[in-house]
């Protein structure tokens, strides 16, 4: 969603505040810091994998796999 998307359904949800409660818009939001947290707490144990991966990886691979891990950010 773009930014100017983001802002429209903003506006759209504060202005028609007859069809959508703020009950249910606190119940949004409640939902988004928990697919946030856990989309943050997945994210960690993936970064654990990888540099548990990354030296056996990084031995075995080709070199146009190595500059895809360089380009990827996975070893400097």
């Amino acid at each position: 969603m773009t930014p100017t998307e983001r802002a429209r359904r903003s506006d759209a949800l504060y202005y028609d505040t007859e069809s959508v409660a703020r009950r249910c818009l606190c119940d949004m939001i409640a939902n988004r810091e928990s697919d946030l947290e856990d989309a943050r707490a997945e994210n960690a144990k993936l970064h654990e994998l990888v540099d548990y991966m990354t030296p056996i990886a990084w031995y075995a691979a080709s070199e146009r796999e190595r500059d895809d891990m360089r380009e990827l950010g996975v070893v400097e």
